[in-house]
């Protein structure tokens, strides 16, 4: 269903870390899913004061790719700015 996926930025696994761990031989994998998700999308990044904390936010018209970018920076993988066809991460 569209628009029905979130994700709960507070949510903590112990061994969600063990995932970009370089002994496990699918962390370059991983760190690849995690690049693919901040690549592809339509979201913009929305700088806001509501969320000092991080510096900005994101804003699409889908939840699903907000999401998708909110996991991926809490493995530290952010999506910085869009601009045209140049993406900081």
């Amino acid at each position: 269903m569209p628009n029905a996926i979130d994700f709960d930025q507070h949510f903590h696994h112990p061994d969600a870390s063990n995932l970009l761990n370089k002994k496990n031989p699918n962390s370059e994998q991983f760190n690849e899913l995690l690049l693919a998700l901040v690549l592809c999308h339509h979201a913009q990044v929305s700088h806001s004061s509501k969320h000092k904390s991080s510096g900005h936010s994101y804003k699409s018209l889908y939840k699903e790719e907000e999401a998708q970018l909110y996991f991926a920076r809490s493995f530290d993988v952010i999506m910085q700015s869009k601009k045209k066809r140049l993406m900081s991460i």
